[in-house]
């Protein structure tokens, strides 16, 4: 394992974003999400994406620097804006603050996302309304990679669904995962760190099922031209359905099948995939220190519960990661050798070297 502080991490990524003309809101918006992702053991949304999702992207001009909302339609409790190719973690921040501005004056807001740039880890735009008093909840679609309950074609990507609950006492609720229990990004962490291939999740393009990493490639869920992932259960194929509803249709942008182009063209800065953004004010709609009281009696309530044989404790959503982040904060983060390859390769790909970054910070 590399361990590297925050303070390490926070100044390798300033010295990133040194290398591209990103504004002070855009530099602040790529490190924050980084460090988030990095404190809370988000791999494949952190350094181990970093080159493929940002760096790649940047020295292609795939990434818009400077780029502005504009504003598709609105009325007074929502907006759909067109984001010209706006840095992804960005363009989830400014949408929550529109959402949270709307939900102030009208109780709840919404924002749909056109012609983003991929946003991440969802996670950090729904968090950005917890210190407002309201609660956050995201939606994006993705590319076609998993086939749905029933079927062995890929026409739906994972669906990301994010939600953050503000508490009083307990760690906020933080949601931030894939509707779909295929693998995903945690099957890519998966094959490159040797841990091999989730069980029963992967298939060739006869639907037969792929037991062997080697078969897949070596960054997981983009290397296998034919094939993919596949839904265990009826309940993610309705969950993904109404993502691509609220997130795809409802932006204006594309769904399924319609989804089915690269993430990565090189003639085009944009990706058809939509997202949709919301804040519910909770002071409209009832006492805010209330509905905290009422989430914090529902978390002792679950974590008083017997845990199930095999189980030590009973974790609610964002727990682990928020201890994680608590503890590599003082420790320390723990990056697994081949992760740490790919995040030098990176910054060698900016033509920087970042062993030698890091060691100008102790």
């Amino acid at each position: 394992m590399r361990i590297v502080t925050e303070k390490q991490l926070r100044h390798a990524l300033a010295r990133l974003c040194d290398q591209f003309p990103m504004s002070e809101e855009e530099r602040t918006a790529f490190i924050e999400h980084h460090i988030m992702a990095g404190l809370r053991g988000n791999i494949m949304q952190g350094l181990g994406n970093i080159e493929y999702l940002w760096v790649r992207r940047f020295q292609e001009g795939r990434v818009r620097f400077g780029a502005r909302f504009m504003t598709i339609v609105e009325t007074s409790a929502g907006i759909v804006v067109d984001a010209g190719g706006m840095l992804g973690m960005l363009a989830g921040k400014r949408a929550m603050d529109l959402a949270v501005a709307k939900a102030k004056a009208a109780g709840i807001g919404v924002v749909w996302l056109r012609s983003t740039t991929d946003w991440g880890a969802g996670g950090y735009c729904v968090i950005q309304a917890l210190p407002h008093a309201c609660l956050g909840y995201a939606l994006a679609n993705s590319r076609p990679e998993v086939a749905p309950y029933g079927g062995i074609d890929m026409i739906f990507g994972h669906g990301n669904y994010c939600v953050a609950v503000p508490t009083k006492r307990h760690y906020p609720l933080l949601i931030d995962m894939a509707a779909v229990d295929c693998g995903g990004v945690k099957g890519q962490e998966d094959i490159l760190t040797g841990r091999g291939l989730p069980a029963g999740v992967f298939i060739d393009e006869n639907g037969n099922p792929i037991t062997d990493a080697s078969q897949w490639g070596s960054i997981g869920g983009y290397a296998l031209p034919q094939g993919g992932q596949k839904m265990k259960s009826w309940k993610e194929l309705c969950l993904v359905m109404s993502i691509e509803a609220m997130a795809g249709a409802m932006s204006g942008m594309s769904c399924a099948l319609d989804l089915n182009t690269p993430e990565d063209p090189a003639n085009d800065i944009r990706t058809p995939k939509g997202q949709m953004v919301m804040a519910i004010n909770i002071a409209a709609f009832t006492p805010v220190e209330e509905f905290r009281t009422k989430i914090d009696r529902m978390i002792d309530q679950t974590k008083g519960g017997r845990p199930a044989p095999g189980f030590d404790e009973i974790l609610v959503p964002g727990e682990r990661g928020f201890r994680l982040a608590e503890r590599q904060a003082r420790e320390g983060i723990a990056y697994h050798e081949r992760i740490w390859e790919r995040a030098q390769s990176a910054w060698g790909r900016a033509g920087l070297d970042l062993e030698a970054i890091i060691n100008e910070t102790t």
